[in-house]
């Protein structure tokens, strides 16, 4: 069986993954993965039939937090955005790869819509080296503050501090800069001899110090252990360096706050990654919506097909019908001469059907034009000559305003709807009788289609008139398109209809145009 058209395909997925830098994998409500990159596979070492169709409730993805405490199943990234929770953003997990060893990922889950079916769409890269050295780092300052508050002038702790391969800072309660190593240079492109001039305040963005202030506000009331936050520090030349801040405080033997530990990892690279990500998951959003309304349009043109060539094949059908049993030449050549009418009429409907397709297909505006309101309607009633001869019609044509500015493929389906919902809900034994009108009032153009026919009562049904698939007299052969399809090609050229009728005396469209 085919799947459902907007239904998100995994290969279809998968080639949009494969566009990402980093690893990336899709999951549906019921928590098993559909589709990933490469990359994916690469980070985690696995082979793709092992990763595919994998539960994230799987035993094999048990998980740790960076203190190594376990994560419960329904608390990963993907397991929170499928329950109905945030978009996660950089969450640091601890999993074991295909071959067993331990490795460490940023992780980042959002969920996606494509046609009403949700999912979660996961992120991450490799952050191992970063967050082993930021163990490290915070063992030695663990080991420096349980044993001594001079701990810092520890050979140990000196080369780490020196070597680590994250900035490290000590600064001091009024946010002065004590000591810096070179990597924390290096991220902020100032010597240690200027930055041991200048505050964390100083080369911190505006919009960030608020949020950072308010946290070392609470560790010096010792409401908290340590922070962590990501912020932006100004680099020398200008631009902006996005990190992420760790904060510890190291106390005196009174228990006075004495100084800061500030661990900062640059993750620019990864903002930017993750700024890519957003863009390409809108890309991919915006695409699924633009499926979808293309799903739609050609679903309602092929309704418009149906539903106005039903009644010029059936003519077309009748016409042969009479031809064959014609008995005389002059009765066969007004037979071909209804047929060479309806032919034309029905080639003539089909190009503009065709036009209007590719209109659509292009999200372009339908054009306007002037149309000439009684060839339109002489047009229709050859289309619908035998239902007309059938139930003895009138047509009664009253046309005051000759030209109407409007779609004329439009136009002739309106007339053509109108028409003959007139000629199928006649009253049994009665003539109809439907009089076309077009006319100005107070400025206006209006068009409008009577008729003697069955009516509608619009206090049971007046809601419901114009609504898809909607029928209100039985035995007819009505699918309920006629209406909806006139409602929404009046309204789309910027006008109204509106309806009055009462059962059993008949009923008025009346088309305002804009």
């Amino acid at each position: 069986m085919n799947e459902h058209p907007y239904h998100l395909s995994p290969a279809f997925a998968t080639a949009l993954l494969n566009i990402m830098e980093e690893g990336a994998a899709v999951v549906n409500k019921e928590g098993f993965i559909i589709a990933c990159n490469e990359q994916a596979l690469q980070l985690l070492r696995l082979p793709a039939t092992t990763f595919i169709g994998k539960n994230i409730y799987d035993p094999m993805w048990r998980a740790m937090r960076e203190d190594l405490t376990p994560i419960p199943q329904d608390l990963s990234p993907a397991a929170i955005v499928l329950a109905g929770g945030e978009p996660q953003i950089q969450r640091i997990v601890g999993i074991k790869n295909g071959e067993g060893e331990d490795i460490w990922l940023s992780a980042s889950a959002r969920m996606i819509t494509v046609e009403n079916e949700e999912y979660a769409l996961v992120n991450f890269i490799d952050v191992t080296k970063t967050v082993k050295e930021r163990q490290s780092v915070q063992q030695m300052v663990h080991q420096l503050i349980v044993n001594d508050a001079q701990r810092a002038n520890d050979q140990k702790f000196a080369k780490a501090f020196n070597h680590s391969g994250i900035g490290i800072a000590l600064v001091s309660t009024n946010g002065a800069f004590l000591d810096v190593n070179k990597a924390l240079c290096g991220i902020t492109g100032f010597t240690k001899e200027e930055l041991l001039k200048k505050t964390f305040q100083e080369i911190t963005h505006p919009d960030d110090l608020a949020k950072d202030l308010l946290f070392v506000e609470q560790m010096l009331a010792r409401k908290l252990d340590s922070y962590q936050m990501e912020k932006r520090y100004f680099h020398k030349n200008g631009h902006i360096v996005w990190i992420l801040l760790t904060v510890s405080m190291v106390t005196d033997f009174n228990g006075k706050p004495s100084f800061f530990i500030s661990q900062i990892v640059d993750i620019t690279h990864t903002k930017l990654l993750f700024t890519d990500l957003q863009e390409k998951n809108y890309a991919l959003e915006q695409a699924g919506i633009e499926l979808h309304e293309k799903m739609i349009q050609l679903s309602e043109f092929s309704q418009i097909v149906a539903h106005n060539l039903r009644g010029v094949a059936g003519n077309i059908s009748t016409l042969v019908s009479f031809l064959r049993d014609a008995n005389s030449d002059e009765e066969r050549n007004n037979f071909i001469a209804y047929l060479e009418q309806s032919s034309a009429a029905l080639m003539d409907t089909l190009a503009n059907l065709m036009k209007l397709l590719e209109v659509k297909l292009k999200n372009e505006h339908v054009v306007k034009e002037n149309c000439d309101v009684k060839e339109i309607v002489d047009k229709c009633c050859v289309q619908l000559q035998q239902e007309i001869n059938k139930n003895r019609a009138t047509i009664d044509i009253d046309i005051q305003v000759p030209t109407i500015l409007f779609s004329k493929i439009y136009l002739e389906s309106i007339c053509y709807n109108l028409i003959s919902n007139a000629l199928k809900y006649a009253q049994p034994g009665v003539p109809p009788v439907i009089k076309i009108a077009t006319y100005k009032q107070q400025g206006e153009i209006f068009l409008s289609v009577s008729d003697n026919g069955l009516g509608i009562d619009l206090e049971k049904h007046g809601q419901h008139i114009f609504k898809l698939n909607k029928v209100f007299h039985k035995g007819k052969n009505s699918n309920g398109w006629g209406l909806f399809i006139v409602k929404n090609q009046v309204e789309a050229m910027g006008g109204h209809i509106s309806i009055e009728s009462q059962p059993g005396i008949g009923t008025t469209f009346t088309v305002q145009f804009a």
